[in-house]
């Protein structure tokens, strides 16, 4: 199985997202299965690090905050997720991943939207109570939504699992 990652800035996003993961080895290795990993996110913040210091393969693409900053800085954002968006459809579609799993950040942008274009079945896992801008949008393409609270759970009546 092939999995794309996508998400992160803060260990809020990346350290659940290797819970996950590392199920997944487990149940993988239990029937015999490989699983092949891709990490796609952004250059600045704490998630290249800790995710190929995890052994895992990253890929950077540019991408930007667009809420809470002034209106340059915005359009400058706007445009990094074009260019991110772009950059990443190119990616999805050497990798060929079987599903992609977001946890959120402005970071997971473009490439939950490459994945959304190409029709890649999205997990979204939020580990926040109040899912973000970036998370609610990644919720309305996402396959599924995962949440680790009730509180959560409102934002996407319907389509998730607490």
């Amino acid at each position: 199985m092939k999995l794309l990652c996508t998400g992160g800035g803060t260990g809020g996003h990346i350290y659940p997202a290797f819970a996950i993961l590392e199920s997944l080895r487990k149940l993988c290795r239990t029937h015999d299965h490989s699983l092949e990993l891709l990490w796609v996110g952004r250059r600045r913040g704490l998630s290249q690090r800790l995710v190929r210091d995890a052994g895992i393969p990253y890929v950077n693409v540019p991408s930007g905050q667009i809420r809470g900053v002034n209106p340059l800085i915005r359009i400058l954002s706007l445009v990094r997720l074009a260019v991110g968006t772009l950059q990443a459809l190119w990616i999805v579609f050497r990798f060929r991943p079987d599903a992609c799993l977001a946890t959120g950040g402005n970071a997971a942008a473009p490439a939950a939207l490459a994945c959304h274009l190409l029709r890649v079945p999205m997990l979204v896992f939020l580990p926040d109570a109040a899912p973000g801008m970036t998370a609610r949008l990644l919720g309305r393409l996402a396959t599924r939504i995962l949440v680790t609270t009730e509180a959560a759970e409102r934002h996407f009546p319907g389509r998730t699992t607490v």
